[in-house]
């Protein structure tokens, strides 16, 4: 079972360098974030603007209508993905009784 929602993402520019997946990205490269790592990045000052911000915004807020909060973050971070955990485990027959 792979309990997901569709991942809104947006370009964004760094004000620091950081490390994403393996690759090192540095000061004012144009990255892909998921919207929500995005607007993370945003307040803690490591993003410095996000590309179409206002049509960005107008595309978030659609999907948290339709999908959810999930719909910011990528997979691994999606509460969906913990209800299937929560569900694969609840549907295991109970070794100790």
């Amino acid at each position: 079972m792979n309990l997901m929602v569709p991942t809104l993402w947006c370009k964004a520019t760094l004000r620091q360098q950081i490390v994403l997946g393996n690759e090192v990205r540095h000061v004012g490269e144009l990255v892909d974030l998921p919207y929500g790592v995005a607007l993370q990045g945003l307040a803690q000052g490591v993003v410095g603007a996000i590309k179409d911000a206002d049509e960005k915004h107008l595309e978030a807020l659609h999907m948290l209508d339709i999908y959810g909060g999930d719909s910011w973050f990528p997979p691994h971070f999606q509460t969906i993905g913990r209800v299937k955990d929560y569900l694969a485990e609840a549907a295991k027959p109970e070794a100790s009784k």
